[in-house]
């Protein structure tokens, strides 16, 4: 590939990437030591952020519960029957959001919630950005509600019948 054959975007994207890893380089790669702490920290400013956990494995256990009700319900015969007639918008309802809502909702939450719980104790320094991890919780929660219940819409609108030929 030749630079004369790079159209201006391709060109402004391959500057943009190449400035982005410089950046990188510059900020991770240490020009001088960091600061050393000689004694550690104490357990309740280890422990800061454990009262906060609590709402991950609520909203894990919610969407574990909320999964196998759903999985309960597709495959009850009539709701299983409309599924396979349904076709890929049946598809949706039966598998997608059901598999997304059980390890999303379930795995990631509670994984998390156990890592925030956890890891400061294992490294022996805090959680370095608390409104990271309050966001971190409140964007998945709010992520893989919009999703499931998009692919729940999707699914429920499809139609029966196959779509009609074009001439």
């Amino acid at each position: 590939m030749y630079i004369k054959h790079l159209t201006s975007l391709q060109f402004l994207t391959y500057v943009g990437f190449f400035a982005v890893v410089l950046a990188a380089m510059f900020k991770f790669v240490p020009g001088k030591a960091p600061p050393v702490r000689t004694e550690p920290y104490p357990e309740d400013e280890l422990g800061a952020h454990d009262r906060k956990t609590a709402k991950y494995f609520v909203a894990g256990g919610f969407f574990l519960v909320l999964g196998s009700l759903h999985m309960v319900l597709k495959n009850l015969p009539w709701a299983a029957e409309y599924l396979a007639r349904t076709g890929y918008a049946g598809h949706l309802v039966r598998d997608l959001s059901d598999t997304h809502v059980m390890i999303v909702g379930g795995g990631t939450l509670l994984s998390t919630g156990l890592c925030w719980l956890v890891l400061p104790r294992i490294v022996g320094r805090p959680l370095s950005s608390e409104g990271l991890a309050q966001c971190a919780f409140w964007f998945t929660v709010a992520g893989l509600f919009v999703f499931y219940v998009s692919l729940i819409g999707n699914g429920t609108s499809g139609s029966t019948s196959p779509p009609a030929r074009r001439r």
